[in-house]
């Protein structure tokens, strides 16, 4: 039998991909799996971070609570904790960005890393937190935090903030003064977190507008985060380019975040 090739083209390919996948969901129970992306259209987004797409909230939340007997209400669980293994919320943030709060009760065997797996690996939402030793931590009752693991969790692809930064003139970035000499020479480079309680991967932390300095230092000596000092950086966005992509921070007010490289000569120390 002789092997042929056949041509295709991308809207054609599509189509075929599309029916295919109609096909499938007329044939099998995926139930579980009907979360629908966060921009069906928007392939580069389905691209970034490992094909993982951010998944919405609602759904996120109806999924990891059927999955994993959660409440999905915090005065119920708390009138009979130990009727679920946890509770499920979600949440606005400081900048007005979902995240969402899972409480689990300790002595959960296993169930701590399936219901973060479940969360990065299926729906697409990091955990960027641990609560417990964080000042969030104040607004539950102290028996609740010392018997349960509460989770912070937030979208790994987030609302996107690359119109709004690419229509200003500058954003800026606050480093350790020992850092300065580097960046001179390679920029600015995504690092994942180094503070126990936050667990953010490859991110580089800006802010829209000119911060105080001093209280930016305040705020990282309160995070025990040791350094001799900080400088302030400005971004020249003119210097960047223009593919570079940018989030809202979910926990800073005009903050912004990047998972890009940021050229040396875009930075000026002020």
């Amino acid at each position: 039998m002789t092997k042929k090739a056949i041509k295709l083209t991308e809207s054609e390919l599509k189509d075929i991909i599309k029916k295919s996948v109609e096909r499938a969901f007329e044939e099998y129970d995926v139930s579980q799996l009907l979360l629908v992306p966060l921009e069906e259209n928007s392939i580069r987004n389905q691209l970034v971070e490992g094909l993982i797409v951010s998944y919405p909230l609602e759904k996120v939340v109806s999924y990891i609570s059927k999955s994993f007997m959660l409440d999905r209400n915090m005065d119920t669980y708390l009138s009979n904790p130990y009727n679920k293994y946890g509770v499920i919320i979600s949440l606005k943030s400081n900048n007005s960005t979902d995240v969402i709060m899972v409480a689990l009760r300790k002595g959960t065997n296993g169930v701590y890393e399936q219901i973060v797996n479940s969360m990065e690996n299926l729906c697409g939402w990091q955990l960027s937190c641990i609560v417990n030793n964080t000042p969030t931590a104040n607004g539950y009752p102290k028996w609740f935090i010392n018997s349960h693991y509460v989770l912070q969790f937030e979208k790994r692809i987030d609302n996107d903030a690359t119109e709004d930064v690419f229509s200003r003139k500058y954003i800026y970035h606050v480093c350790p003064i020992s850092k300065i000499e580097k960046i001179k020479h390679i920029g600015l480079t995504p690092r994942d977190s180094t503070w126990d309680d936050f667990k953010h991967k490859g991110r580089i932390y800006f802010y829209l507008s000119k911060p105080n300095l001093s209280d930016v230092s305040k705020a990282f000596s309160m995070k025990n985060v040791v350094t001799s000092g900080y400088a302030l950086l400005s971004i020249d966005l003119s210097q960047i380019d223009k593919s570079t992509q940018f989030f809202y921070d979910p926990r800073q007010p005009g903050g912004v975040i990047t998972t890009d490289n940021i050229p040396p000569q875009a930075i000026t120390v002020l």
